[in-house]
């Protein structure tokens, strides 16, 4: 299934029994959500509104974060789409942890060989 932005904050607005995104906005702690909304402007939660997203439409952490870059990427760097869509295949197929230690050797492999 893709999710869009949309779709996080439509699920958590319902799950929360929220109506408006000014309303959402102040159950995420900040001052607008709009933003997300505009298909112009290519604005993505930070990671830590991300989070508290996800929690609210009952979606793992992980699987959200992973999300979010993918949407980012769509913006700035489409070449790297298939990377994220990879980890987000390989985290749903062997679990959590075994996703995390992919990402950290992806992140700390580049330290150890310059």
């Amino acid at each position: 299934m893709d999710r869009d932005i949309n779709w996080y904050m439509d699920t958590a607005k319902k799950n929360a029994g929220i109506k408006s995104d000014r309303k959402l906005a102040a159950a995420l702690e900040l001052s607008t959500v709009s933003k997300w909304r505009d298909p112009y402007r290519h604005v993505v939660p930070e990671q830590s509104a991300m989070v508290r997203l996800a929690n609210m439409a009952g979606i793992p952490q992980e699987i959200a974060l992973i999300e979010r870059d993918i949407w980012e990427a769509n913006f700035k760097a489409p070449e790297t789409v298939p990377f994220y869509e990879n980890i987000k295949k390989a985290l749903k197929e062997t679990g959590r942890y075994a996703a995390v230690i992919a990402i950290a050797t992806i992140e700390i492999l580049p330290n150890i060989t310059n």
